[in-house]
């Protein structure tokens, strides 16, 4: 497509010109799970991504300086300009834009970014709550 609209009103255009390259990237899920929750359960979290709390960032930008690269987190995808390279990638899940931090490891050009998801979600364990 000649341009995309994201969710968030933003619109990319991919020019037909532009060679550069997408990065090779991962995005993970993260959750803090502490012994309470390992042993014993109390929060009720399970391993589906629904109860993460965070969303790891990993994007590999080798033969890149950090001054050189560009993020932008929206709430609900990641746009990274650089010379060599340019990602425009969708997030599973709404973020808090305003709230992550970003770390460069020049040895592995690996930018590493980590935004909290915005869980808006609620949980019943009863039926009865369901009901009223």
């Amino acid at each position: 497509p000649e341009e995309f609209k994201a969710a968030s009103g933003v619109v990319v255009k991919q020019e037909e010109s532009d060679d550069r390259a997408v990065p090779r990237y991962e995005i993970m899920p993260r959750m803090r799970v502490g012994a309470s929750d390992a042993f014993m359960n109390m929060q009720e979290m399970d391993p589906s991504s629904d109860s993460c709390q965070e969303m790891l960032i990993k994007i590999w930008l080798p033969d890149t300086q950090l001054k050189d690269i560009s993020v932008d987190v929206l709430e609900d995808r990641v746009l990274l300009q650089a010379p060599k390279y340019r990602l425009n990638v969708a997030l599973p899940h709404k973020v808090r834009k305003d709230s992550g931090n970003a770390k460069w490891d020049k040895l592995q050009g690996l930018l590493s970014v980590v935004v909290p998801v915005d869980s808006k979600v609620k949980y019943y364990s009863k039926f009865e709550d369901l009901v009223e």
